[in-house]
């Protein structure tokens, strides 16, 4: 792995660390081939595949240690870490709503 592929892996695992699901919006699809061969430990790498509803639905199952307001829920003692990756701008997806709780939670 380059530097520069390096460095990408420490920010994004530190902001899972900080922060336990991660979406990250890439408007110019640089990455779509560097998140397709990214594997961090213990992390779940789940890219859209063009339907915000089966993004939901590859989502769903760690949403539970979600409160419906986005905050981490006090009674789950871990997190999931996600890594949600979406290649278009967040503008875009504003008026897509099947992941509600997710948007501000971003990179």
């Amino acid at each position: 792995m380059g530097k520069i592929a390096e460095h990408i892996v420490n920010l994004i695992t530190k902001q899972i660390q900080d922060h336990g699901i991660v979406v990250w919006y890439d408007p110019e699809e640089a990455y779509v081939d560097f998140v397709k061969g990214l594997d961090i430990p213990d992390v779940k790498v789940i890219p859209f595949d063009g339907s915000f509803f089966g993004l939901r639905a590859q989502i769903e199952p760690f949403l539970e240690f979600i409160t419906e307001q986005g905050e981490p829920n006090p009674d789950c003692e871990v997190p999931p870490k996600l890594l949600i990756y979406v290649p278009m701008a967040r503008s875009d997806t504003l008026d897509q709503e099947p992941c509600p709780g997710i948007q501000g939670l971003g990179l």
